[in-house]
């Protein structure tokens, strides 16, 4: 397995990992906290904003993005660099499966065509 499906693999397994936990009945103090009811409240589109930001941590510290995120009523915009078109597509669908996502603006992202710079 290359560095690269490694690292895509490890973020999968996050992504599952925090829908695992917030899908489990909440118990004590330690819950995490699930969306607001209506997402296009500002509460709703910092928590949407948050997820897929946490979600894109280990492509920005593998260098394969460098993501602005802004969510304004579910509707998501990104912006910045990406490695690829299939890193491009990962991210669109990725967003797209956080609950609360009406729709996905991703025509600011740039395919670079290799990985950041250090």
């Amino acid at each position: 397995m290359n560095k690269t499906t490694r690292g895509f693999v490890l973020g999968l397994v996050c992504t599952l990992l925090v829908d695992a936990a917030i899908a489990q009945p909440a118990s004590g103090t330690d819950a995490v906290p699930t969306p607001p009811a209506d997402a296009s409240t500002a509460s709703g589109d910092a928590w949407i904003s948050t997820r897929i930001k946490a979600a894109l941590v280990p492509l920005v510290r593998e260098r394969r993005a460098q993501i602005a995120v802004e969510v304004s009523q579910g509707r998501v915009v990104l912006a910045g660099t990406v490695e690829g078109e299939l890193t491009r597509q990962q991210i669109i669908a990725l967003c797209m499966q956080t609950r609360g996502v009406a729709t996905v603006d991703a025509s600011a992202l740039k395919i670079t065509g290799f990985a950041m710079p250090r």
